[in-house]
């Protein structure tokens, strides 16, 4: 069971670190808080997803912001539960991240 356990938070801590990563390399936003992060664009009117852990994987919820700039987090849109998961997520991000709407900086 411990054996489990090492694997799980292993995984975690390897998928945390692997999209802290990717923020800093592209420039990404990247909010780190305990068992939880968010990985957004730094554009206006983009795109912006918060991971909250649950037991053994990533539960993705997308972010919207309401007119008085109050965060909304969606149902759960997908789950991290291998690092294959993940790389795949972050390659849909980064396509959605240069879909061109005319945004621009925060």
């Amino acid at each position: 069971m411990a054996g489990k356990k090492n694997e799980i938070d292993n995984l975690r801590e390897k998928i945390h670190k692997t999209f802290q990563v990717v923020a800093k390399e592209n420039g990404y936003g990247f909010d780190d808080k305990l068992k939880s992060f968010s990985i957004y664009s730094k554009r206006w009117h983009s795109v912006e997803f918060h991971f909250r852990w649950s037991k053994d994987h990533y539960i993705v919820k997308f972010i919207s912001y309401d007119s008085e700039g109050e965060w909304k987090a969606s149902q759960a849109i997908v789950s991290i539960w291998t690092y294959t998961d993940a790389l795949e997520f972050l390659a849909a991000f980064k396509i959605l991240f240069d879909m061109p709407a005319k945004r621009k900086t925060k």
